[in-house]
């Protein structure tokens, strides 16, 4: 199986190392709320994710102009890469 995401956790860096990655508890039936809630908390650019050229450029396409079909993919590749600390 090749997961296309890792799992997100405190220990996951961030780009740039600028913010961090929280899991809150803000419901809890124990507490007498009506349902158990969490928030997570984490800058955009943690883990798997897509940058827009509009972040590198500002006059490239942001991601909300570009339609839910521009993200269909019918060939597929997966680049296998690591990463070691310095």
């Amino acid at each position: 199986m090749i997961f296309l995401s890792h799992i997100l956790d405190e220990h996951t860096p961030p780009y740039g190392g600028k913010g961090s990655y929280s899991l809150d508890k803000i419901n809890s039936i124990d507490s007498g709320d009506t349902s158990n809630s969490t928030q997570v908390t984490f800058p955009a650019h943690t883990g798997t994710h897509i940058d827009a050229p509009y972040h590198f450029d500002v006059s490239g396409n942001s991601i909300d102009q570009y339609s839910a079909e521009f993200w269909l993919c019918k060939n597929v590749f997966v680049i296998d890469y690591s990463v070691e600390k310095e």
